[in-house]
């Protein structure tokens, strides 16, 4: 066959450039192709997340938790005992629990922070109070962009706390 001289070829390849620009068969699974990746990275992400969120609601049902043993104790108690509760209920190592009680001492518009086991002036309205703090690491899949508390070795800090007052 004799190669053509002419527009004739050009022309023949602009019309199946058209034909091929009108024809839709196949554009679903090349839509799919650029959706699909950014879809799983989405939904990867959010599950991600939701991990955290689990995680630090266990932790703070679990000085919850310890606050109602709080709640049985007396005005006596130093409440020691409820650390080593906490870190059983959160399933923490215990140096991840801290224990902190105070004495507030009010007059008027005036508050005074003491020592748990001391006593307020006469005529001051007492309120004394005992705070667990709870704390545990996370991992997330995807590094720690955009979380706060990022540890050096690349977890994320997850504090849950309760306060209860006493008396």
């Amino acid at each position: 066959m004799p190669f053509r001289r002419g527009p004739a070829p050009v022309l023949a390849a602009i019309g199946g450039a058209r034909r091929l620009a009108r024809n839709e068969r196949g554009i679903s699974i090349v839509e799919l192709a650029i959706a699909a990746p950014v879809l799983a990275i989405m939904i990867v992400g959010v599950a991600d997340l939701g991990r955290g969120f689990l995680q630090r609601y266990s932790l703070q049902q679990a000085a919850n938790r310890t606050m109602e043993l709080a709640r049985q104790g007396t005005t006596g108690s130093n409440y020691t005992h409820l650390i080593p509760e906490a870190a059983a209920a959160a399933n923490v190592p215990l140096a991840n629990v801290t224990g902190t009680q105070w004495l507030e001492c009010t007059s008027g518009a005036t508050t005074t922070i003491k020592a748990f086991d001391s006593f307020c002036d006469s005529g001051q309205a007492v309120a004394r109070f005992v705070r667990i703090s709870i704390w545990a690491t996370f991992t997330p899949i995807f590094g720690t962009a955009g979380y706060g508390n990022v540890q050096s070795d690349g977890t994320v800090r997850i504090e849950a706390m309760s306060t209860l007052r006493v008396q």
